[in-house]
């Protein structure tokens, strides 16, 4: 069961007041399972540039076509001016996709490896640092020292923790060139 079917039941045991339905949702095994599985599809990663894609074509090519439409020009030369549009624009939107989502994941693996030299060379300040923002977040500190305990164990897990809890980004698993492919179809195709 993927996590998000699990979460469907867990909600629908919870609406119904259903225990026994809500105990199965929440059964330890079934969470481990679905944690392990892949979440969304290769069409939720790239689901942002499909809208952004497909909005801008929609607005952008009958902005074009409209006002050539209203210089009274001939069909032929409003279907040529409105295709041109339509392929120059989802080219740019494409490039813009593409270098985009290049730069955020070029920049997370500067902040990352430079988190890493950190933990390597300042392992006490970057203790004390995870320490505070988990006092920040609320925990109690012996709660947040526990926490550091655990998460600076791997070095991997801590600058992962480090990334997120100090930095506040995740990676971006999302592959540039599918990005900008999403967002020109989405264009064109809209």
């Amino acid at each position: 069961m993927t996590i998000s079917k699990r979460l469907e039941e867990a909600r629908k045991a919870y609406a119904k007041g259903d225990l026994q339905g809500s105990a199965l949702a929440h059964e330890q095994q079934a969470i481990a399972r679905a944690a392990a599985e892949k979440h969304g599809g290769a069409s939720s990663q790239y689901l942002g540039d499909m809208v952004y894609g497909g909005l801008d074509g929609i607005i952008t090519t009958f902005a074009v076509v409209s006002g050539v439409a209203g210089a009274n020009l001939g069909s032929n030369i409003i279907l040529i001016l409105g295709l041109a549009n339509l392929f120059a624009d989802g080219f740019s939107m494409a490039t813009g996709a593409y270098l985009s989502s290049k730069s955020d994941q070029e920049y997370y693996q500067r902040e990352r490896e430079r988190e890493a030299w950190e933990v390597e060379h300042f392992p006490d300040g970057e203790r004390t640092e995870l320490y505070e923002l988990y006092l920040e977040q609320g925990y109690p500190e012996e709660d947040a020292k526990k926490l550091i305990e655990i998460k600076t164990r791997n070095n991997e897990l801590w600058i992962d923790a480090m990334m997120v809890e100090e930095l506040g980004m995740l990676k971006d698993e999302r592959k540039p060139m599918l990005s900008a492919l999403a967002t020109l179809v989405s264009f064109v195709v809209a």
